[in-house]
């Protein structure tokens, strides 16, 4: 069972740098009892009353979630090495891949995920066969309670394996659409985000699912992203909005979000991150990216407006 303990546990160093009492903190919101037991186990959290407590601290749950992600000096590692995982950031990825193979966890399912990461950069850096690769995941997924179909946790590893291995048709990719657009999100918000952008990259290019769907997951993916100060996300919105004009044949507005998101991955993207953005769009679109963007940078430089520098 995932616990929430840690985040009540932030929230109150929150707290405590602003110099303010727990019964001021939780007056009319959430009795001071039920505030610190989640702060020991908390088993689950209502993110309604844990807006109202950061919004009483007069901060935003995007601060509070790029505090935890990034700054948390108590921090293990796991979010930062499962973030830079996900965007295939590894230039500064050693450290703390180092560090969370040293790390034990008393909590189950954050150790098991931890394991699904570790395989996953092995097999994306190079050092694990994707054989190797499939097997841990098998294992892994093995250890998993099949009754357990509500932790978020889980059907982002079982997204995971269906993308990698998508001819053994694990999953229903109808109904997991519907299952993500209903979801009701709590904090394992980190892996909801995550889970919508594999699943949007994937579908961008196989679109097997009603276009209402898929722009509802788009809808879902636009208002998390806002949470997490991450320019890796926008850069792969950018891809979906495209994928989502091209099957509505509206293709001028496609290259504008193509343009958008090609430029801005060649910026913000590692070499290895945008190189598979590049491929993205050449197998979702079949255009070739370095001539788009020197088509794009062409235009640019004729247009009256802008003084171009060489």
């Amino acid at each position: 069972m995932e616990t929430y303990g840690r985040y009540y546990k932030l929230l109150d160093q929150i707290r405590i740098g602003k110099n303010m009492s727990i019964h001021e903190l939780c007056d009319d919101i959430i009795s001071e009892r039920t505030y610190l037991r989640q702060m020991k186990n908390g088993s689950k959290i209502n993110l309604t009353t844990f807006n109202k407590l950061l919004n009483r601290l007069d901060v935003r749950l995007g601060q509070f979630m790029t505090f935890m992600i990034h700054f948390d000096q108590k921090d293990t590692g796991v979010n930062r090495f499962i973030m830079r995982v996900h965007h295939s950031q590894f230039m500064d990825i050693e450290p703390i891949y180092q560090n969370v193979l040293n790390y034990q966890s008393e909590n189950f399912i954050e150790s098991w995920i931890l394991k699904v990461y570790i395989a996953l950069y092995q097999f994306k850096s190079g050092q694990s066969s994707i054989e190797s690769f499939k097997a841990t995941l098998v294992q892994l997924l093995g250890q998993i309670d099949p009754n357990d179909k509500n932790n978020m946790i889980i059907d982002h590893v079982k997204l995971i394996y269906h993308i990698f291995f998508p001819e053994e048709q694990t999953l229903d990719m109808k109904q997991f659409a519907e299952k993500l657009v209903n979801y009701h999100s709590t904090l394992s918000l980190i892996y909801y985000v995550l889970t919508l952008d594999i699943y949007l990259w994937f579908t961008s290019e196989h679109f097997s699912i009603p276009l209402e769907t898929y722009e509802k997951l788009i809808n879902v993916f636009t208002y998390y992203v806002q949470f997490f100060q991450t320019k890796s996300f926008e850069s792969t919105l950018e891809i979906y909005h495209a994928s989502l004009c091209h099957v509505k044949g509206e293709f001028k507005l496609r290259d504008q979000y193509l343009a958008r998101g090609l430029l801005n991955a060649s910026v913000i993207q590692s070499d290895l991150g945008f190189s598979l953005y590049k491929e993205k769009v050449f197998s979702a679109f079949q255009i070739n990216p370095e001539e788009f963007i020197d088509k794009k940078l062409d235009e640019l430089k004729k247009h009256p407006r802008i003084e171009w520098m060489e």
